[in-house]
């Protein structure tokens, strides 16, 4: 089922996807879960759409992240950036 899921995401390694693909053709049952998978993944990114982080968890991320590049890359400061509208993302699969 994992492996059917990363199908319907895009996310199955390219090695893996026609051994799949063909046992999908060659299932009704393996076809339905696809579609069922693809339906899962299609309603997770319409449900992120215009949902984004508050402007608070947004601005500790920020320093979080400067500090650490700070300590990786001590010689370079980090910019205060200006913040625009950005999507939420709920993880790489999801676009």
């Amino acid at each position: 089922m994992a492996e059917l899921a990363a199908l319907a995401d895009g996310s199955l390694a390219p090695e893996r996807r026609a051994a799949l693909e063909a046992r999908v053709a060659t299932s009704s049952e393996l076809a339905d879960r696809l579609v069922e998978q693809q339906r899962a993944v299609a309603l997770a990114r319409s449900a992120v759409n215009g949902v984004e982080a508050p402007e608070a968890l947004r601005a500790r991320i920020d320093k979080l992240l400067c500090r650490w590049a700070m300590a990786v890359r001590p010689a370079e400061r980090c910019a205060r950036r200006t913040r625009r509208a950005r999507p939420a993302r709920i993880g790489p699969w999801l676009h």
